[in-house]
């Protein structure tokens, strides 16, 4: 007789639910369907699943919500759950990777990979039979698992750490016993991720994920389990460490593949979409234009809208170029004036906004670079986007002394001729002992939920697709310096094309 293994379907979609159940129907497997989260609780636990395929986006109770309530069931907290998403986007990529997911699937579906992955993670949560062992062998078997295991106190304070914990901190046992989470944190120097999930652990009494920045460049996964007394409560927790550098590497990847498509898409929308009353407002303009005098009080209003609309009109063209050269996905030789100029005229109202002066020092007969334009224009839309959160949290909303300079010019590194481009500001600056990490997924300095810590990485990765280098100089609390490097191909100029005003202080760049 086959022991059939139970999948429960979670899905608003009642096609999807279809889909997934006749593409699972066989010997081995038992389907039960659920068709939204409060169902699929009650199904999980009639039925104790051995796989959970979770739709993350649901009305009433979303996938989140579901998975974070299996994840809190003291009898089977650790059922494999594999989530449905038609987003990759960085942030529920994060939240759905805080809940120890198993796999994602993008819809739509493919029946093959579908089939495989439940079979590959069914396999994967099958464990042997084991026949008892004594304390004394579980201590050895425990103390030999290369991940780092610490246990702590619930005064946050290192009562034991096997042989992997103290390869992690490079600290011998005597040496991190009885130290604090928090100096442990200043030892790996990184942010402290593992003093807040240690205190909610001990706050809340439950298990507990996360992650961690190694000082080395490495990201770990977290977990945070209280440890129960005969009492009934606990008094220790346990923090279990596992290296996910790789996952994490390829998660971003992925978000990032994923948002250069969205971003193309939403900005050939939207120039499309202004275009169309743009040309109206013109024409009608230049209507006006024609058919009053000079000395006409309408003929000045005319000719402002006008003005306006034609400056409207050049936003939309670097919009849809922005799109249209992502689909290109293309290397060509660019002059950095025009790329930097179509970029100020995006960045322009959020610049002018938040009252940011612009000084822009780009020599015109700088040699052009070869480039994918569309990926680099991303790259700077970012830099201009995290220059401005730190000028703004350094200097307030509205500051003269709020400073954006841009810079470029040819140099020498390491042996080879590079034309660099620097993005200057003189913000809240970066932590020394964060720099190192910036350029890792996931990894921010911004709070919760201000920013996803994919852009720094993602930018880095497009520098380094174009055999460049991405270097970061900053002073905490006075200046931050993002240093572009392109390698020299040719020694030609272009002497067309527009720039940049070079030297020009502005609080209207682009315009």
């Amino acid at each position: 007789m086959i022991l059939q293994k139970k999948i429960l379907v979670v899905d608003d979609d009642m096609l999807i639910r279809k889909l997934l159940i006749d593409a699972l129907s066989c010997p081995e497997y038992q389907v039960i369907e659920a068709a939204d989260g409060s169902a699929a609780l009650d199904a999980f636990g009639k039925f104790q699943p051995d796989l959970v395929i979770l739709d993350l986006f649901m009305p009433a109770m979303d996938g989140f919500q579901v998975c974070q309530n299996i994840r809190s069931t003291a009898t089977t907290p650790h059922t494999p759950v594999i989530v449905l998403t038609a987003l990759e986007d960085a942030d529920s990529i994060r939240r759905a990777f805080e809940l120890d997911v198993a796999d994602f699937l993008l819809k739509p579906l493919r029946i093959e990979l579908i089939k495989h992955r439940v079979k590959t993670i069914l396999n994967r949560a099958q464990t042997a039979q084991l026949t008892p062992i004594s304390p004394h062998e579980g201590t050895a078997i425990i103390e030999n698992i290369p991940d780092p295991i610490i246990i702590y106190n619930t005064q946050m304070e290192v009562v034991w750490v096997n042989e992997g914990a103290r390869r992690y901190f490079d600290r011998s046992e005597d040496q991190i016993i009885g130290l604090s989470c928090s100096t442990l944190c200043q030892m790996n120097a990184c942010k402290q991720n593992l003093v807040c999930i240690n205190q909610r652990c001990i706050k809340e009494g439950k298990v507990l994920t996360g992650m961690s920045h190694h000082r080395d460049g490495t990201i770990w996964g977290l977990r945070v389990f209280p440890l129960r007394n005969d009492l009934a409560g606990f008094d220790k927790i346990l923090c279990l460490a596992h290296d996910i550098t790789e996952k994490v590497k390829l998660q971003a990847d992925a978000a990032y593949a994923n948002q250069l498509v969205h971003i193309g898409e939403l900005a050939a929308g939207i120039a499309h979409e202004i275009n169309n009353p743009l040309n109206g407002i013109i024409n009608y303009s230049q209507v006006m234009l024609n058919q009053l005098t000079p000395d006409n009080p309408l003929h000045e209003l005319a000719s402002k809208i006008n003005l306006e609309g034609e400056r409207v009109a050049r936003i939309a063209n670097s919009l849809l170029s922005f799109s249209w050269r992502g689909r290109q996905r293309g290397m060509s030789f660019e002059n950095l004036c025009d790329v930097i100029s179509d970029v100020l005229v995006i960045a322009q109202p959020r610049l002018q906004i938040d009252g940011i002066h612009v000084v822009c020092n780009v020599p015109p007969s700088l040699e052009e670079v070869e480039m994918n334009r569309q990926a680099i224009q991303q790259v700077l839309l970012n830099l201009f986007d995290n220059a401005c959160y730190a000028l703004n949290e350094r200097h307030g909303e509205r500051d003269d002394a709020k400073i954006l300079e841009l810079s470029s010019r040819r140099t020498e590194v390491n042996g080879k001729d590079y034309i660099e481009l620097a993005v200057k500001d003189n913000g809240s600056g970066i932590p020394a002992g964060q720099i190192g990490l910036l350029k890792m997924p996931f990894f921010t300095t911004r709070p919760e939920g201000a920013g996803s810590g994919i852009g720094l990485s993602i930018a880095h990765k497009i520098i380094k697709e174009h055999h460049g280098e991405l270097l970061i100089d900053s002073v905490e609390g006075e200046t931050t310096t993002i240093r572009l490097l392109f390698p020299c191909t040719t020694g030609a100029t272009r002497g067309t094309g527009k720039r940049p005003p070079a030297g020009k202080r502005s609080r209207s760049p682009g315009r």
